[in-house]
């Protein structure tokens, strides 16, 4: 894959579909669709699972389209591999645990220390 190839791959990508069509998609798919597929998949619009994709010529205008709208609804969304920046639901389960309990207790002291009241509303 070359850098010509790898531009036309991303010229066609973000293309909004349904803007241009494609006088001979069987010539056009010999040539883009390692780099279109590639570029997909990098871009997260593809699965690695999804291997039949840009596979047939007959298919590439249509396949293309559907990358093409795939690109317009997620060309804003966060990687899949951002998630994992998140902590896991145990973890966050166990702090919102320990936020109830700490929350219970400073109320609960609300009512017995009224020396500290002022101090224990800003804590609240």
């Amino acid at each position: 894959m070359n850098m010509l190839e790898l531009a036309l791959a991303v010229a066609l990508l973000t293309a909004p579909p349904d803007t241009f069509e494609l006088p001979n998609p069987g010539a056009a798919h010999a040539v883009l669709a390692p780099a279109v597929k590639w570029l997909a998949l990098e871009w997260e619009l593809l699965d690695p699972r999804e291997v039949d994709y840009l596979k047939n010529a007959e298919d590439f205008a249509s396949d293309l389209k559907l990358l093409q709208g795939r690109f317009g609804e997620l060309h804003n969304a966060p990687r899949a591999a951002d998630a994992n920046f998140f902590p896991n639901r145990d973890l966050v389960n166990d702090l919102l645990a320990f936020n109830r309990n700490f929350s219970d207790s400073v109320n609960n002291r609300l009512e017995l220390d009224m020396v500290h009241a002022d101090e224990i509303r800003v804590i609240m």
